[in-house]
């Protein structure tokens, strides 16, 4: 399925291993909750010659079920599983994000084929 997907929007997650199968060039945009940082499907979509966006959302504190899993961690590395796990709570502006990333997308496409904007 995701070798006809030019476009691919996704909260972070396994899921984003699909590009594998996307063809090369092709757009994905990674919904990152709050300030969780991790690089994997940045570097994952560069190997493949993917472009790639990333929107960073509003988060709330993680579900009581998040807190209890992680409970006897260590702090560093529950802080670090808290941003990872928290829920995702996209505002306006994130969202008005992503359809600006695929606007944008739809006019460069149109200019690449000759079309006018």
């Amino acid at each position: 399925m995701f070798a006809d997907v030019d476009v691919l929007v996704s909260l972070h997650g396994a899921g984003l291993t699909n590009m594998l199968f996307m063809p090369r060039g092709s757009l994905i945009v990674e919904i990152m909750p709050g300030a969780y940082d991790k690089p994997t499907y940045r570097g994952l979509a560069g190997l493949l010659g993917h472009r790639y966006h990333r929107i960073l959302t509003t988060t709330s504190k993680p579900s009581v079920i998040t807190r209890m899993m992680y409970a006897i961690n260590n702090r560093s590395d529950r802080q670090r599983k808290f941003r990872r796990d928290a829920l995702v709570r996209m505002q306006p502006k994130e969202t008005a994000e992503i359809e600006a990333v695929l606007i944008g997308e739809v006019i460069k496409s149109n200019r690449k084929r000759g079309f006018g904007v």
